[in-house]
């Protein structure tokens, strides 16, 4: 039995090792979502961490300092809304387990139901992972889905466990969250491994930046995919670390008399080989002969703490950037320059992007560009409102408006944003300010803006409002401010925070103009069996591409998705993220 699932499975197992190797992994251009689309939330979140008391009567006469003092050791509140994996989740008791209750999270640890998949179709779900076309468009949407991918759920029936996990690792790869992927796969046992997951456990290891990941697979893969260039060449490094230096670089001369390969990827092979123990025939890896990367060339590269040039990476699909962030042995001024990037599209969580970016301003020359990291230091240091504000303002405006860098980047400034007492002096800023202490959690401190906020100019009422509506339900809602709105930002994000609002239960404006197409079918019959972990998966495929791609009436099916499978405090983030970025 195990040999006919090997020997069915060979020609799609074949077809995606190549690409690890020769492929470049490229996602396709964003199609406007017409057959398929995403999820949402609705009680506030609380907060983790209690508002500092007002200060103490003052006895000399002076007034209050404009600017709260930073909190002594400066360590941020941990996200009420984060994605589950800011912080190492818990890993489940033993040394192996089975395919179909592989996962990083637990109903324990934060982890969704385990039933979530009861009564979907397995094959029809898988097909929709294997083709997520990441990073999504929201933040939290992404947080959201990787929470359902790295959960200990069984398998939907109607598809082999090995073949399901192998879809959810494939899917978080090309999300960017390839090393949870990685620690997902890596105690499965070898025994549920079908080809579909070779190549999957390939992949993620690769993009993990762990090429010695590949070794337990490296035998079985070369069978399972006829001799496949990346499990041999996987083969060469795992037995040079074995003691065997001559075996390792036949495999390595065994690959290059194939020509089959690209050059630079067994330039990259041979430097791992001979770093292994096999010899010194390796050079150093010509960049100039490819002009795409692959989760071979990102992930081999970060292995061995490689440069990769700068208009390549930039090029790269954001994903593999993300992917880079997370190798240890890049410098940690080149994953911090990256961080921002991967927390804006779900990757990193806010806790680990502080503290990365705490690395570079540690490591930045004195002279020089400011780093990120130095403003977050100058920010803790300020004392005053115009040292504070001196501090974020570039901090800010550090990225492109609406870029997943800017989303990081606020997430980091939020902490110092919210020291900043409300003054009437400030409010012009509010909008900036608010959005950045909801990206980081802050959202009673962003809350205490609001009283100023609602006497400002309609452009500030309007967009203050829009990013606290979903949190804090009790706020007056005018239709109007909807319209307001419009005019200070776009209409499409008018229309995406009142369709995310339709979708909380939170009645304000008309609802969004109904649209029938195969992709609402297919989630409104997943509503209403209350298939949740369907229902989220669909959601993921409504939110490929960029905000503007996401009609209103879809984003309304998206929020009642996550609401189904609990996940509120992603789906109030995620509308709150629409008024931000929609």
């Amino acid at each position: 039995m195990r040999r006919r699932a090997i020997r069915t499975g060979l020609r799609w197992s074949a077809l995606a090792v190549v690409g690890l190797v020769a492929g470049p992994v490229a996602p396709q251009p964003p199609a406007a979502p017409t057959d398929l689309l995403p999820d949402a939330f609705d009680a506030p979140p609380a907060e983790t961490r209690p508002e500092p008391a007002p200060d103490a009567a003052r006895t000399d006469g002076a007034p209050p300092p404009d600017v709260k003092p930073a909190p002594a050791p400066p360590a941020p509140a941990p996200m009420p809304a984060e994605a589950a994996l800011e912080d190492e989740p818990e890993e489940p008791p033993g040394p192996v387990r089975l395919a179909a209750t592989a996962g990083l999270l637990s109903p324990a640890t934060r982890g969704l139901d385990p039933r979530s998949f009861a009564g979907a179709d397995g094959r029809f779900l898988a097909g929709l992972l294997v083709r997520l076309d990441g990073p999504l468009a929201s933040r939290w949407g992404q947080a959201g889905i990787q929470r359902l991918l790295v959960s200990q759920a069984w398998p939907p029936p109607g598809i082999h466990p090995g073949d399901w996990l192998a879809a959810r690792a494939r899917a978080l790869v090309d999300l960017g969250a390839a090393a949870e992927a990685h620690r997902m796969l890596i105690r499965v046992d070898p025994r549920d491994f079908t080809p579909r997951l070779l190549a999957a456990a390939a992949q993620a290891a690769l993009a993990a930046g762990d090429p010695v990941g590949l070794c337990p697979i490296a035998t079985p893969g070369r069978v399972a995919s006829a001799d496949n260039p990346a499990f041999v060449l996987a083969d060469a490094w795992c037995t040079a670390l074995a003691g065997d230096p001559l075996a390792a670089t036949q495999l390595v001369r065994e690959v290059r008399g194939r020509r089959r390969p690209d050059n630079l990827d067994v330039q990259l092979a041979s430097r791992l080989v001979s770093l292994a123990g096999a010899g010194r025939e390796a050079g150093n890896p010509v960049w100039t002969e490819v002009k795409t990367l692959s989760a071979w060339r990102v992930g081999l590269a970060g292995a061995l703490g490689l440069d990769i040039p700068a208009p390549l990476l930039a090029a790269a699909p954001p994903q593999m950037r993300a992917w880079r962030v997370r190798h240890a042995a890049v410098p940690a001024a080149a994953r911090a320059a990256l961080a921002p990037e991967a927390a804006g599209l779900g990757v990193l969580g806010r806790d680990e992007l502080v503290r990365l970016l705490a690395l570079e301003a540690e490591t930045a020359p004195v002279r020089g560009p400011t780093k990120a990291g130095q403003r977050l230091a100058q920010a803790a240091a300020a004392t005053n409102a115009s040292q504070l504000l001196a501090a974020l303002d570039p901090l800010l405006a550090a990225a492109p408006a609406g870029s997943a860098a800017a989303l990081g980047l606020a997430m980091a400034a939020g902490e110092a944003a919210a020291r900043l007492r409300p003054a009437a002096n400030f409010v012009d800023r509010a909008p900036d300010l608010v959005a950045a202490m909801v990206a980081s959690g802050r959202v009673t401190a962003a809350r205490a803006w609001w009283p100023l906020a609602q006497e400002a100019d309609p452009p500030v009422r309007a967009r203050v409002w829009a990013v606290l509506a979903p949190l804090a339900p009790d706020l007056p809602a005018e239709e109007d401010w909807l319209a307001d709105l419009g005019r200070a930002t776009t209409r499409h994000r008018a229309a995406l925070v009142a369709a995310g609002l339709h979708g909380l239960g939170l009645e304000v404006g008309p609802p969004p103009a109904p649209l029938r197409n195969a992709w609402t079918r297919a989630m409104d019959a997943a509503l209403a069996g209350r298939r949740a972990g369907e229902a989220l998966v669909l959601a993921a495929t409504g939110l490929q591409g960029r905000w503007a791609d996401v009609p209103p009436d879809h984003f309304r099916r998206i929020v009642a998705a996550f609401r189904l499978a609990g996940l509120e405090a992603e789906a109030r983030m995620m509308v709150a993220e629409a008024a931000m970025r929609g």
